[in-house]
């Protein structure tokens, strides 16, 4: 575990023009960018997106790691990503999906109110 609360891991296949789009709706977000890290797995891209992937992760505040491996489909890429994940809380978004720029401030808040008792919660 790591002082990160949420995770993002996200399946990069080909998928360079929306890149710009799914990197600007992360970099909007209100919250707290130190509390998220971001896993990109590149899924055997044969397009720019493995290259767009670095030059975004060096240029973001966020903590980002990219994995690479050869394609074998979404699962196979959220799984990897998935094993890298190290925060409490996990989400897949899309780089086709964007998401509002308050969407980690509703989620903290909504997760802020979770009853532990309960058990497997989805939220988001």
């Amino acid at each position: 575990m790591t002082d990160k609360k949420f995770a993002v891991v996200s399946a990069v296949y080909n998928v360079g023009r929306y890149l710009d789009d799914f990197f600007a709706a992360m970099d909007k977000q209100t919250c707290d960018h130190s509390m998220i890290e971001v896993i990109l797995v590149d899924d055997g891209s044969t397009d720019e997106s493995p290259s767009r992937l670095q030059d975004w992760a060096t240029a973001t505040d966020y903590s980002v790691t990219i994995l690479t491996k050869t394609n074998g489909g979404q699962a196979s890429a959220r799984n990897l990503g998935l094993d890298a994940v190290t925060a409490e809380w996990v989400t897949f978004i899309d780089p086709d999906d964007t998401v509002a720029d308050d969407y980690w401030l509703f989620i903290n808040r909504a997760v802020g109110a979770y009853s532990f008792r309960q058990r497997g919660a989805v939220i988001g």
